[in-house]
């Protein structure tokens, strides 16, 4: 329905505009998981920023799912920084 897509999209706002990595179990967020899980980080970058997210299962090994967004986060935001523009000592001849 529009209004659990509304939901889901202030949710997804929230998470990637924050600093932490938040994890959504079943109804946790919308009401729209169910059975599932959703562990998920924004990333920001000068040249970017966004979201990263794991959906799985409510069993999902959240010990290894957790740093794993986290990792893909920080490699993102290195690798967006890494050709900045703004920053002369990050940018790569071409």
């Amino acid at each position: 329905s529009l209004q659990r897509q509304e939901l889901w999209l202030d949710v997804l706002v929230r998470t990637a505009s924050g600093e932490d990595t938040r994890v959504y179990v079943g109804e946790d967020a919308a009401g729209a998981l169910g059975d599932c899980s959703v562990v998920a980080r924004g990333y920001h970058a000068p040249s970017g920023a966004g979201l990263v997210a794991l959906l799985g299962p409510k069993r999902i090994d959240y010990r290894r799912a957790i740093p794993l967004v986290r990792l893909v986060c920080e490699r993102l935001t290195q690798l967006m920084s890494e050709d900045d523009p703004e920053n002369p000592a990050t940018t790569t001849a071409h």
